[in-house]
């Protein structure tokens, strides 16, 4: 994995160019606010050229549809592709930054009303799966029949998975 211990530092954790993308590629596809309309018009609006509005009505977005914009993130927009991501630490950064201030990506909120606990998400996400890659073999239980929620974070619905000790 690129790291020679059992228990890595932060920094060590966040130069691990594979277990970056991985993450960020799975956040992308299945963010963990798959939706949020929290607004309210006060009054009719018209948004660009053509959308009005109506006063009353609950505005809010699609953080799956924004992450998955076929403008934005070419054809396989709805694809995981990992490696879309950069091929060094520092264009990952770059990358994530650059796409984040654009607001074409969206899995923890942005601006000023951004998660405050997104750095502490990242850390324990690559701490986990760390571990788990470090640790433990698994595999999807072959019964498993592959559906997603319906509502809230968009994952898979009751997923199985199988574990043995490495």
């Amino acid at each position: 994995m690129g790291v020679q211990t059992d228990r890595p530092t932060s920094d060590q954790l966040n130069d691990l160019l594979h277990l970056t993308t991985c993450i960020t590629e799975s956040l992308r596809l299945m963010p963990p606010i798959g939706q949020l309309i929290n607004r309210l018009a006060t009054s009719s609006l018209t948004l660009g050229e053509d959308h009005v509005v109506p006063e009353g009505t609950y505005v809010g977005y699609n953080s799956y549809a924004t992450n998955c914009d076929p403008d934005v993130w070419g054809k396989d927009a709805d694809e995981f592709i990992p490696g879309r991501w950069g091929e060094t630490i520092e264009e990952v950064r770059k990358q994530y930054r650059r796409q984040k201030a654009r607001a074409e990506l969206i899995r923890f909120h942005g601006g000023r009303r951004a998660c405050l606990g997104e750095g502490f998400a990242m850390v324990e996400l690559k701490v986990t799966v760390f571990m788990l890659v470090r640790w433990v073999r698994w595999s999807l239980d072959e019964e498993w029949e592959e559906k997603m929620t319906p509502a809230g974070p968009l994952a898979p619905r009751g997923l199985r998975l199988v574990f043995a000790k490495r």
